[in-house]
């Protein structure tokens, strides 16, 4: 018809007109010729399948031929037979013979691998047509006939299967008996043995290939993993034979089944895996990566062995009913695993954080994995740690400190400014607390190594934690029973024992609290805190105590000691020039204060002395401006007399700090308005007065700062500076 401009009809003036008789019988003979080719397009479609399935059933025919010696009709009669010794056809006859030759050994496995592959054709051809068979009746019948190859490829494979595996398993055995597998194991002297067992090993991989590519496969899946084991069939036979040896051995009635002997039978296997080591590195490990299967040989062979010690394990433990044995089964194993991982390296892990929760099997793992086993372990562990715990502290050494080393510090460190004389060379922790560190210790190191976070997080709650409560229980009782209202020279030591084994601790918990493997622990604690934030929480409250304490006790002894000095009220009359000289009564104070610093320096590490007696010079500077000066009328000649009585007890800080004074800032400063002439006393109480008068506080208060920042006055308060200035009136 005409389109555009060409077009002759005009659209709108088109009469649409019925079609003839002649013209619909035409367009149904048609149709009927267009059915009839369409089935016939189907039929060769269907030819086209029966021929393809035809010639996979002449493959899978040869390709089972080329495997077993027996006629494919044969084996669908008797499919558990799989004797070699059976009679065979002609073609199987001359595709290979009884021999255990390599190239025998590759046509099988050639046979096998098109088995294989023909049963994944055949079986995604089934898929396909039962899929469709809801379509059509000929889609039924194509999948009865799909299923019935399915069946007849499986019976094929499955024989060929079993049948190499046995003539492989053969060939292997005599191979690893040719080289002494596997308790003489050299590379060198069996060097052609060695040869023979590496084509052995070569076979069992591409054997091993193919049951991996059948593993996915439905109908043969069950089989190849229930049978053969795909990811480790070669290394499952290489093991055979140590798992004979073990078996006869502790697992029997010789005399080496020994269950209080735990040791013999982890000893044989670690003597083991050492012999095949070197044969496991150099010979296996290079032919699995060059077929490009990606697996650690030594490891995977170490998780077997391991597997075997469980395996006795299991039959063992039921028997073992003393906790004595019980505790030197759980160290034997911890022993194995130690050298596993630090000779063998296994299992490869980073092990900063101990074992995840997933991975190679260990042999504590039979300990964690059963609840029983692991509830007495904790139990155990909980009671012998306690008891070693009690006796460390009633011991009658328990709270004698520990002497420290120290040398003079050089001058060149002394012109950099150090605040100490003397420095310590090395930290001497008291006795008590090493037993106590390394009973904790001792602790972790045996379950460091379990599996899984939550497991480590039972071995902190339920021993650690309330060993460290039971310890504090003791120390704060101790501390109660040795400061009393007179502190004699063993309470004193004492005391020191406590404070330095207390100050020791604390570091010590906090660099377990950071270190990776505890961090790695609190995650398994719902709360945002480290597993020993409690319990260093609760120490440095003890500590505070018995600091305290000391400083309480060092001023006691000093104050008791001060008592004639400060009851003396002649030493602060008129004092002549010449009679100012150190007050006989503040001698006894002076010495009685160096020996105790003297022995708080030679049990006392560096830093804490410095807390110390830095806590005791602020008391003693606090308690001399309040009871001596406070409490006395100065004359003439008095003030110089304070003074000198000031030096002397700067002079016992001396050895410690190389400008005692700014530790005694009260009394430096009050020693400075004791010395001022009298005119400035009397213009001074006149200001103070005036600010006192003031009735408007936050005036007097900016007034009175003023008044101390004029004259450099910073530790003075305005009380104690008008205090003062009337001790001089």
């Amino acid at each position: 018809v005409p389109t555009g401009h060409d077009s002759v009809i005009s659209v709108t003036d088109t009469k649409v007109r019925p079609p003839s008789r002649e013209e619909i019988d035409a367009a149904r003979i048609i149709r009927a010729h267009l059915d009839e080719l369409s089935e016939l397009c189907v039929e060769l479609d269907a030819l086209e399948e029966a021929r393809d399935r035809v010639d996979l059933l002449v493959r899978v025919r040869e390709a089972h031929a080329s495997v077993v010696l027996k006629s494919p009709q044969s084996v669908l009669e008797s499919k558990e037979s799989v004797s070699l010794s059976s009679s065979s056809s002609s073609s199987a006859s001359s595709t290979f013979s009884s021999s255990s030759s390599s190239s025998s050994i590759r046509s099988r496995l050639d046979g096998v691998r098109l088995l294989s592959d023909a049963f994944a054709t055949v079986s995604m051809a089934e898929e396909r047509d039962r899929a469709a068979s809801a379509q059509s009746v000929e889609h039924a019948v194509a999948v009865h006939a799909s299923t019935a190859l399915v069946q007849f490829v499986h019976t094929h494979l499955v024989s060929a299967l079993s049948t190499l595996s046995i003539q492989l398993s053969r060939d292997m055995s005599t191979a690893l008996l040719g080289i002494g597998w596997p308790r003489d194991v050299d590379l060198k002297r069996n060097a052609k043995q060695v040869q023979a067992l590496t084509d052995e090993i070569e076979s069992g991989l591409v054997f091993q290939q193919i049951l991996a590519s059948l593993s996915d496969v439905s109908m043969v899946a069950d089989i190849c993993r229930t049978r053969y084991v795909p990811e480790a069939w070669l290394l499952d036979l290489m093991l055979r034979p140590v798992v004979k040896s073990f078996l006869f051995h502790f697992m029997g009635d010789r005399k080496t089944n020994d269950i209080t002997k735990p040791s013999w039978f982890l000893t044989y296997l670690l003597d083991v895996l050492s012999r095949i080591d070197e044969f496991l590195r150099v010979v296996v490990q290079p032919l699995f990566d060059r077929h490009q299967i990606h697996q650690d040989v030594k490891s995977l062979v170490s998780q077997g062995l391991v597997r075997l010690g469980h395996r006795k394990l299991l039959k063992d433990y039921p028997r073992i009913f003393q906790d004595e044995l019980f505790c030197k089964l759980v160290n034997e194993l911890i022993s194995f695993d130690r050298s596993m991982r630090l000779i063998h390296v296994y299992p490869r892990l980073p092990l900063e954080i101990g074992l995840p929760d997933e991975g190679p099997l260990t042999m504590l793992d039979f300990c964690t994995r059963n609840e029983s086993v692991l509830l007495r372990w904790i139990a155990i562990e909980k009671s012998s740690t306690t008891n070693k715990l009690r006796e460390a502290l009633t011991s009658e050494e328990c709270w004698v400190p520990a002497k420290q080393s120290r040398r003079s510090v050089a001058p060149i460190d002394r012109l950099k400014g150090a605040d100490s004389l003397l420095e310590l060379e090395s930290e001497t922790p008291p006795e008590i607390i090493v037993d106590v560190l390394n009973i904790l210790d001792g602790v972790t190191d045996r379950y460091r190594f379990v599996r899984g976070k939550a497991v480590k997080l039972r071995f902190v709650e339920e021993i650690q934690l309330p060993m460290l409560d039971f310890l504090h229980s003791e120390m704060s009782e101790a501390l109660s029973h040795f400061f009393r209202d007179t502190v004699d020279q063993r309470a004193f030591l004492a005391l020191i024992s406590l404070l330095h084994s207390v100050s020791f601790l604390v570091p010590v918990l906090r660099d377990w609290t950071d270190s990776v493997f505890f961090v790695h622990i609190a995650q398994a604690i719902e709360k945002d805190q480290s597993v020993f934030e409690e319990s260093i929480v609760s120490f440095q409250a003890l500590q505070e105590r018995i600091l305290r304490s000391m400083v309480s006790a060092v001023g006691t002894k000093f104050v008791e000691q001060c008592e004639n000095y400060l009851m003396t009220r002649r030493l602060w009359q008129n004092v002549a020039e010449e009679d100012v000289v150190l007050s006989p009564a503040f001698c006894d104070a002076i010495t009685i204060l160096r020996e105790l610093l003297g022995t708080l320096q030679d049990y006392l590490p560096h830093t804490l002395f410095a807390r110390v007696w830095q806590r005791i010079a602020a008391r003693l500077d606090t308690f001399i401006a309040e009871q001596v000066v406070e409490n006395h009328q100065f004359r003439a000649g008095a003030p110089a007399r304070l003074e000198m009585d000031v030096n002397a007890l700067f002079l016992v800080f001396q050895p410690y700090t190389a400008d005692p004074k700014k530790f005694f800032p009260t009394l430096k400063e009050t020693c400075w308005i004791l010395n001022l002439p009298m005119d400035q006393v009397k213009q001074l109480t006149k200001r103070i007065r005036m600010i006192e008068a003031k009735t408007d506080k936050e005036v007097a208060q900016r007034e009175g700062a003023e008044l101390l920042r004029s004259h450099a006055l910073h530790r003075v308060t305005v009380p104690q500076l008008a205090a003062t200035l009337r001790c001089l009136l």
